[in-house]
């Protein structure tokens, strides 16, 4: 009996190991997801300042041209 339990303990441990192993796979893919996604939400955040940069100089060009009696 005794050799018959340390049989389902030591194949219920290594069980849990291979889980172990799966689960933290499919946690750093994940992560590595994760990753993507923010360096991509990153770009999209700089081209987006960028562009309001843009905008904003001209509309100061348009400010200061209406300023100067160019309008």
């Amino acid at each position: 009996m005794d050799k018959k339990l340390l049989w389902v303990v030591t194949i219920l441990l290594i069980t849990v190991l291979v889980l172990q192993c799966v689960l933290i796979k499919k946690v750093d893919k994940v992560y590595e997801g994760l990753g993507s996604v923010g360096e991509y939400l990153s770009e999209k955040i700089d081209k987006t300042m960028g562009e309001v940069y843009e905008i904003q100089d001209i509309l100061e060009e348009i400010k200061n041209s209406e300023d100067r009696g160019e309008g």
